[in-house]
């Protein structure tokens, strides 16, 4: 019995764990969309300190927001390019950017850190009366198809063209659009494909130039079926114990 746990403890480390993954520093930082899809993760020229906080944030939903405290100055100030590829091709978006980016960090950057908690103000996004706006993924939609969130602005309008993606991804309305982080409490897990035009809350008593969207508010319910509702959430702080500038590929 006693072998038969430790294949099993095995079998689910190894789960979490990228069957592939290339990283290499980069000369600069870049804003090129990366990827999340079909088994594969892909980063594009980001900091370590960007990564910590998004695979802590898909590794332990629903979080309103994490700081990092014990940083060293290169996990600011470097950037490095992640390609990366699961064992298994439907490994979902969740554990790809969460637990498995996580157990990356620890093994190729010696990561090991301890969390505090606190609470503080958030919104919620919510079903609202209209939520068959909200269009499921589908896998065959579009060729080639990357998994992304991908925002665009003119003048004081945004917009965000998502496919495949889960509606965790809202998260980014925070710093995008509000005041206050933003948690997905709809109880939807699948994937959605949508565009979603607005008009960013901050910017509304700035002085307009060009044709503005509606706000942010009346765009989520109007086009998504979705409303934001002011709450009070768990957000971490990541107190960074080791960290280490990665071992070679």
């Amino acid at each position: 019995m006693r072998w038969l746990l430790f294949a099993l403890l095995a079998t689910a480390v190894s789960a979490q764990e990228f069957e592939v993954a290339s990283i290499r520093r980069c000369a600069e930082q870049s804003f090129l969309p990366g990827e999340v899809t079909g088994g594969r993760f892909i980063a594009n020229c980001v900091s370590i300190d960007s990564l910590i906080e998004m695979a802590y944030v898909a590794s332990h939903p629903p979080l309103a927001r994490v700081t990092l405290q014990g940083a060293q100055a290169w996990t600011k100030s470097e950037f490095y390019q992640i390609a990366a590829k699961a064992e298994d091709p439907t490994t979902s978006e969740r554990t790809l950017r969460g637990a498995m980016l996580w157990r990356l960090l620890e093994t190729r950057f010696q990561l090991k850190t301890h969390a505090l908690t606190d609470e503080i103000p958030v919104y919620e996004v919510q079903l609202g009366k209209d939520d068959g706006r909200l269009r499921a993924h589908e896998e065959h939609s579009c060729s080639p198809c990357a998994g992304g969130f991908r925002p665009s602005w003119s003048g004081n309008r945004t917009t965000l063209m998502a496919k495949g993606t889960s509606l965790d991804m809202l998260s980014l309305l925070g710093p995008m659009a509000l005041d206050r982080p933003v948690l997905n409490r709809t109880g939807l897990t699948g994937s959605y494909t949508f565009r979603l035009e607005f008009e960013p809350e901050r910017r509304l008593e700035v002085v307009r130039e060009g044709l503005p969207g509606p706000p942010i508010f009346d765009a989520l319910e109007n086009e998504l079926g979705l409303k934001l509702v002011e709450a009070k959430g768990p957000a971490a702080r990541i107190v960074i114990d080791n960290i280490e500038r990665p071992s070679d590929n």
